[in-house]
């Protein structure tokens, strides 16, 4: 039988119905969270958009709409209930984002912090439920009327697309399908070998905040000549490869000129080399003592691969930071 949306079910004990369909969505969203589990290429990707972004629009249709679409008023041509094969595919798109949403909205209140794998297993869980209300909503109405995939009907219209009609029509399928499997296995094989994992380095500054912990403030912002300020720089080693750093920290007079800053007087407080594994991590307390005047001062902080030179600058540096302060004389 064909038809939009309606399909035979087999039988399945002393149901005479089997939802395939829902059947075959448990199976696929359950393979798709261990491919996204274990796998780090581009099955994971695949997987990951199957599961988070079809998948739960899917079931969430076939539970709210568990009939076919049919004509409701033969005499009204337009009056129809339920949705179309076609409404469905294109409704499964839009409703799985918002599924999503709600979905992370309930992760994010029961679990105090939210990761991929949680977000991934309540995302199967959804599924999972879901299509077993969808099932139990189908097998509630007569048969005549439950929505099932005319999978039968598109087998027989794929095998008559190869065995019947002229010999042109037959190569023009073969040669669409083919290139179909191309274009699919060139996207699949340029995202298992896109770009290599990127590479980086973590340069961050922070203060001891008296009780063993650091903070992202509580810079100094007044000091006198002289005076003592403790500070505390890290560097986290992501280059994928062991890492030789040099810290550089200066205090720097700086003018404006025309949008641009330009270094007048410069005065060196600490120089640190560091070693570091491939993701190793280090985190340096220093102490500044400046001698330099000024308001408005800036303070920098200049990280280098190997070893810095002995001016250093933002356009040299591998990475920077800087805070400002104002130094006064001391009394």
């Amino acid at each position: 039988m064909r038809g939009d949306g309606v399909g035979h079910g087999s039988s399945f004990g002393r149901i005479s119905y089997a939802p395939v369909d829902l059947l075959l969505t448990g199976l696929v969203g359950t393979v798709a969270y261990l491919l996204v589990a274990v796998d780090s290429g581009a099955l994971r990707l695949l997987a990951g958009g199957v599961l988070l972004w079809v998948l739960p629009g899917y079931v969430t249709l076939a539970a709210l709409f568990p009939r076919i679409s049919v004509d409701v008023d033969r005499s009204d041509s337009g009056a129809r209930t339920g949705l179309s094969l076609r409404q469905r595919g294109m409704l499964t798109l839009g409703v799985s984002p918002f599924v999503l949403v709600l979905i992370g909205l309930v992760v994010g209140t029961v679990y105090p912090t939210i990761t991929a794998d949680l977000v991934s297993r309540a995302v199967l869980a959804y599924v999972l439920i879901g299509g077993g209300i969808a099932a139990v909503r189908r097998y509630r109405i007569p048969p005549g009327t439950r929505f099932s995939l005319p999978v039968q009907s598109w087998v027989d219209e794929a095998v008559e697309a190869f065995t019947r009609g002229s010999l042109t029509n037959r190569v023009l399928t073969v040669g669409v399908v083919c290139s179909v499997l191309l274009t699919v296995g060139a996207f699949g094989f340029a995202v298992g070998t896109g770009p290599a994992e990127q590479t980086y380095t973590d340069f961050y500054l922070v203060t001891p905040d008296g009780d063993g912990e650091y903070i992202s403030g509580g810079y100094p912002e007044n000091l006198t000549v002289g005076q003592e300020a403790t500070l505390t720089w890290g560097i986290h080693n992501a280059e994928s490869e062991p890492t030789s750093y040099t810290v550089v920290v200066v205090l720097e007079r700086v003018v404006e000129s025309g949008g641009d800053s330009r270094v007048i007087e410069s005065e060196e407080l600490n120089r640190t080399a560091v070693d570091l594994d491939s993701d190793g991590a280090e985190r340096r307390n220093h102490t500044v003592r400046p001698s330099m005047v000024g308001e408005d001062l800036r303070l920098g902080y200049y990280l280098y691969r190997g070893e810095a030179p002995d001016r250093v600058r933002a356009e040299t540096a591998y990475r920077h930071l800087h805070v400002w302060t104002t130094v006064s004389p001391s009394s």
